[in-house]
């Protein structure tokens, strides 16, 4: 069952207990009301894909509304929609380390031993499709690693300030250009249009 992507603080507030009111805990959430989403330390209001909005647990999201009347229209939205990867993985980052112990090296040398592990599950696939001995794997798998590289490759792109969205436009094109391809990538920028 797929779980609703918004809930209002008036249903919160009504019906406490609720099962649905429950399934929305440790969720990452975006506030929004009449005005709009709300920035970053509920200063303003922005759009829902503004690199400025407020991504915050949904435990944090409700004390910070807690107070607001129904005349407010407060929603919590799940930001999984938008951009989640980016912001589960800041926020897991912070509760992770703490000391601000990983670095730029350590990040690159986590991607490479998901993608070795990912590499290992396309042995595995490869040995059973041509019938040679050994322990095999599944796509489910295969799935679960290519994850692990996502979510390290991310994390490496965060450490290190890159825009990788920029970056793979950019990328994708020139290659398409050099290879006397017609087909470009125009990737949406963030903040230039509302959901």
């Amino acid at each position: 069952m797929m779980r609703p992507s918004e809930i209002s603080l008036d249903y919160i507030k009504r019906y406490p207990n609720s099962k649905k009111t429950r399934s929305w805990a440790g969720r990452l959430v975006m506030i929004s009301s009449d005005n709009g989403f709300w920035r970053e330390g509920a200063r303003g209001y922005c759009y829902a894909r503004d690199p400025n909005v407020w991504r915050i647990p949904f435990e944090e999201a409700f004390e910070h509304t807690n107070h607001c009347g129904p005349e407010k229209r407060v929603r919590y939205v799940c930001a999984a929609t938008y951009y989640s990867l980016r912001e589960a993985n800041k926020a897991r980052q912070r509760e992770w380390d703490e000391g601000n112990a990983i670095d730029l090296c350590f990040r690159a040398v986590e991607l490479s031993g998901e993608v070795g592990e990912a590499l290992n599950i396309v042995k595995k696939l490869e040995r059973e499709r041509r019938g040679i001995r050994g322990s095999r794997a599944t796509l489910d798998d295969l799935a679960g690693e290519l994850a692990d590289v996502a979510i390290c490759l991310d994390l490496l792109v965060q450490h290190a300030g890159i825009d990788l969205e920029a970056a793979i436009e950019r990328k994708f094109n020139a290659t398409s250009e050099k290879n006397g391809l017609i087909t470009r990538l125009s990737l949406p920028k963030r903040g230039s249009y509302a959901s």
